[in-house]
Protein backbone atom coordinates (compact mmCIF):
# COMPACT_ATOMS: atom_id res chain seq x y z
CA UNK A 1 0.00 0.00 0.00
CA UNK A 2 1.36 2.93 -1.47
CA UNK A 3 0.42 6.63 0.02
CA UNK A 4 1.22 9.92 -0.45
CA UNK A 5 2.65 11.94 2.11
CA UNK A 6 -0.79 14.33 2.56
CA UNK A 7 -2.43 10.33 3.62
CA UNK A 8 0.55 9.61 5.56
CA UNK A 9 -0.04 12.80 7.59
CA UNK A 10 -3.81 12.21 7.90
CA UNK A 11 -2.87 8.15 9.21
CA UNK A 12 -0.74 9.53 11.76
CA UNK A 13 -3.06 12.07 13.14
CA UNK A 14 -6.00 9.63 13.63
CA UNK A 15 -5.92 8.05 16.58
CA UNK A 16 -6.31 4.44 17.42
CA UNK A 17 -10.27 3.50 18.88
CA UNK A 18 -13.30 5.08 19.11
CA UNK A 19 -12.36 6.69 22.64
CA UNK A 20 -10.80 9.60 21.78
CA UNK A 21 -11.92 10.23 17.82
CA UNK A 22 -10.59 13.95 16.37
CA UNK A 23 -12.72 16.40 15.21
CA UNK A 24 -12.32 17.58 11.06
CA UNK A 25 -11.50 21.01 12.06
CA UNK A 26 -8.87 20.09 14.15
CA UNK A 27 -7.77 17.40 11.74
CA UNK A 28 -7.73 20.75 8.69
CA UNK A 29 -6.41 22.93 10.95
CA UNK A 30 -3.42 20.53 11.63
CA UNK A 31 -2.84 19.50 8.22
CA UNK A 32 -3.38 22.85 6.92
CA UNK A 33 -6.49 22.14 4.24
CA UNK A 34 -9.84 22.60 4.34
CA UNK A 35 -12.49 19.84 5.80
CA UNK A 36 -13.46 18.76 2.63
CA UNK A 37 -10.51 18.01 1.53
CA UNK A 38 -9.93 16.01 4.86
CA UNK A 39 -13.15 13.91 3.87
CA UNK A 40 -12.14 13.46 0.45
CA UNK A 41 -8.64 11.92 1.60
CA UNK A 42 -10.14 9.88 4.37
CA UNK A 43 -12.99 8.44 2.12
CA UNK A 44 -9.84 8.04 -0.27
CA UNK A 45 -7.89 6.53 2.06
CA UNK A 46 -11.23 3.72 3.41
CA UNK A 47 -11.74 2.89 -0.54
CA UNK A 48 -8.99 2.82 -2.26
CA UNK A 49 -6.28 1.73 0.22
CA UNK A 50 -8.51 -0.68 2.47
CA UNK A 51 -7.85 1.65 6.07
CA UNK A 52 -10.34 1.00 8.68
CA UNK A 53 -11.01 4.66 9.29
CA UNK A 54 -14.59 5.08 11.45
CA UNK A 55 -16.17 8.01 12.34
CA UNK A 56 -18.94 8.88 15.61
CA UNK A 57 -21.35 10.94 15.19
CA UNK A 58 -21.96 11.85 18.73
CA UNK A 59 -20.14 12.64 21.45
CA UNK A 60 -17.34 12.37 21.37
CA UNK A 61 -17.63 13.07 17.67
CA UNK A 62 -14.67 12.44 15.25
CA UNK A 63 -12.89 10.61 13.61
CA UNK A 64 -10.20 7.56 14.74
CA UNK A 65 -8.77 4.28 13.56
CA UNK A 66 -11.15 1.57 13.79
CA UNK A 67 -9.37 -1.25 16.19
CA UNK A 68 -12.05 -4.19 16.30
CA UNK A 69 -14.84 -5.66 15.33
CA UNK A 70 -17.20 -3.71 17.58
CA UNK A 71 -15.75 -0.11 16.28
CA UNK A 72 -16.59 -1.72 13.04
CA UNK A 73 -19.91 -2.12 14.08
CA UNK A 74 -20.25 1.21 15.42
CA UNK A 75 -19.18 3.37 12.57
CA UNK A 76 -21.04 0.45 10.35
CA UNK A 77 -24.25 1.66 12.08
CA UNK A 78 -24.55 5.51 10.86
CA UNK A 79 -23.09 4.56 7.59
CA UNK A 80 -25.98 2.31 6.92
CA UNK A 81 -28.41 5.03 8.60
CA UNK A 82 -27.82 7.23 6.59
CA UNK A 83 -27.51 5.33 3.28
CA UNK A 84 -31.51 4.01 4.08
CA UNK A 85 -32.43 7.94 4.35
CA UNK A 86 -30.93 8.37 1.18
CA UNK A 87 -32.79 5.53 -0.42
CA UNK A 88 -36.04 7.05 1.05
CA UNK A 89 -35.04 10.39 -0.54
CA UNK A 90 -34.32 9.06 -3.89
CA UNK A 91 -37.29 7.09 -4.29
CA UNK A 92 -39.20 10.18 -3.11
CA UNK A 93 -37.97 12.69 -5.65
CA UNK A 94 -38.11 9.46 -8.38
CA UNK A 95 -41.46 8.56 -7.79
CA UNK A 96 -43.57 11.93 -7.11
CA UNK A 97 -45.05 13.99 -9.54
CA UNK A 98 -43.34 17.09 -10.63
CA UNK A 99 -45.56 20.17 -9.26
CA UNK A 100 -45.27 23.88 -8.94
CA UNK A 101 -43.97 25.73 -5.84
CA UNK A 102 -47.20 27.51 -6.48
CA UNK A 103 -49.27 24.59 -6.67
CA UNK A 104 -47.78 23.26 -3.07
CA UNK A 105 -48.04 26.86 -1.80
CA UNK A 106 -51.81 27.32 -2.87
CA UNK A 107 -52.47 23.93 -0.94
CA UNK A 108 -51.21 25.28 2.08
CA UNK A 109 -53.82 27.82 1.61
CA UNK A 110 -56.54 25.65 1.47
CA UNK A 111 -55.64 23.81 4.96
CA UNK A 112 -55.42 26.93 6.82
Amino acid sequence: MELNKQEQQLVALLPKGRDHPRKIKEIAGLMEMDARTVRFLISHLITVHGCPIGSSPSNPAGYYWIENETERAQALGPLNAQVGKMAERISALANHPIITKEEVLKNQDKGA
